[in-house]
């Protein structure tokens, strides 16, 4: 097991002013140990770690349009021994590199979210792995297609154990996943031949955008090794939840002995058992005045431990679904007891017309005294949230404690009228035994809603 970086920090760059620090998971032969996952919504600044990482090409500038409130920029990664290599502003708009230690460009394997590569090539202009990473590294992968991937599918080519592999990561992720090979064309041009389940075989340039995709990002997994960084930029793009969740734990499986940087939009591609192995998780935040921030998640917290308790208990599969890990990527959530709750305050929203401005979370939270560790995930992530607390309800008090966010009480012990049954008492509720509402009731309901949507305004 290997560890490169272990610390990125950033200062007045792009979305960036105050300094923001990224540490980067250690792996420890585990699942997952070594990811470190961004998560956060559009133009907030997942993107510009690895822009911070690509400014150690020599070539690198810092443009006007770069430089946060005209301000100097400032990116310090630092290795596994301490040691730093700092970038900032030279000449005009050139960059300066100053420091010692491992890092260097080809220390960085970038799998850009624009996967698309050139597909006639000529074989045999690629020395090595390290050339690759050496000739894309400094690349604009915004405005270019990667005009090498085809000298890097072709070494995986002619090695056996690289060949075998990779064909054992594509069959995994594409059902009827045949063969491929490099192929001369008509025009003396080298090119991928592809072989689907009916042994119909054409140019990789005739295939969907996900195969293209895939192609690229295996094409890193298998010609990596453990002294390099794997960064993968929303590898989810074009791809099916089913294959996105496979492509997951195949990089999860990688991680157990190499540290991957991933962005992502995609719930498929978190783990919880990942974070609990020791997966660090940052969500990047916008503020008001403009500000991005870098928030992590801190999974050493005993809270992390009572909610990933929900993981294993059979009775409650849908409390950290997919649906659920779609919290990472809102930014006003209101949290609810249960299932119940969750379906009957969604049907009367819905069936009231009434229109929010925030999401509710999953299926519930799998029990009120579940909500404060809600809470605790939200301050860590920079998330506003909410609660909605039957009268009495566990949890309560402990939510009361983070004053930074909403808590309310309806008037009933239960969401949902209980009649007695087997030795346990009647319960009042909010809505009748079969879902409906009482004419007050619903006014009730509606006051509470409202002054949910004043607070998240």
């Amino acid at each position: 097991m290997a560890d490169l970086l272990h610390k990125i920090e950033i200062e007045n760059f792009k979305g960036y002013g105050a300094k923001q620090t990224v540490n980067i998971a250690i792996p420890n032969g585990a699942d997952g140990s070594g990811l470190t996952v961004v998560v956060g919504e559009n133009n907030t600044g997942k993107s510009t770690i690895v822009d911070a990482i690509k400014k150690l090409h020599r070539g690198a500038k810092f443009l006007p349009k770069e430089r946060h409130g005209g301000k100097t920029p400032l990116i310090v990664l630092t290795d596994k021994n301490g040691n730093t290599k700092s970038i900032t502003k030279g000449k005009k708009a050139t960059v300066a590199v100053t420091g010692s230690g491992l890092l260097r460009e080809n220390s960085f394997e970038i799998v850009p979210s624009r996967r698309h590569w050139r597909h006639n090539f000529q074989a045999g202009n690629l020395s090595d792995y390290n050339t690759y990473l050496t000739n894309t590294f400094g690349t604009d992968s915004r405005e270019s297609t990667d005009a090498h991937l085809g000298g890097l599918l072709e070494k995986i080519s002619d090695d056996a154990h690289l060949k075998s592999e990779f064909d054992v990561m594509m069959a995994a992720l594409i059902p009827g996943f045949a063969n491929w090979e490099i192929d001369t064309d008509d025009r003396s041009q080298d090119y991928v031949k592809y072989s689907c389940g009916s042994n119909l075989e054409h140019d990789t340039s005739l295939v969907g955008d996900g195969l293209i995709s895939l192609f690229r990002i295996c094409a890193h997994l298998v010609s990596t090794n453990n002294d390099l960084l794997l960064i993968i930029d929303e590898p989810e793009l074009s791809l099916s939840p089913i294959t996105q969740r496979r492509l997951g734990r195949l990089i999860a499986e990688k991680a157990r002995e190499k540290q991957i940087i991933v962005n992502t939009h995609s719930p498929h591609l978190i783990n919880w058992q990942d974070l609990a192995n020791g997966a660090y998780i940052y969500r990047t935040v916008k503020r008001d005045n403009g500000q991005c921030e870098i928030r992590r998640f801190d999974t050493t917290k005993p809270s992390f431990v009572k909610l990933l308790s929900s993981v294993d208990d059979w009775q409650k599969p849908h409390v950290l679904d997919a649906v659920a890990k779609e919290i990472f990527f809102t930014e006003k959530v209101l949290f609810l007891e249960g299932q119940e709750d969750v379906g009957l305050v969604r049907k009367f929203i819905s069936d009231q017309n009434i229109v929010t401005n925030f999401e509710i979370f999953g299926y519930g939270t799998g029990g009120s005294a579940n909500i404060p560790f809600y809470f605790e995930m939200c301050r860590d992530l920079g998330i506003k949230a909410a609660a909605l607390f039957d009268s009495g309800a566990p949890g309560i008090t402990g939510a009361m404690a983070y004053t930074e966010f909403k808590v309310i009480e309806h008037p009933f012990a239960d969401i949902r009228y209980k009649p007695a049954k087997d030795g346990k008492p009647e319960k009042q509720g909010l809505f009748n035994e079969d879902g409906t509402i009482t004419s007050a009731n619903s006014d009730i309901l509606k006051a509470k809603v409202s002054e949910l949507i004043d607070y998240f305004r």
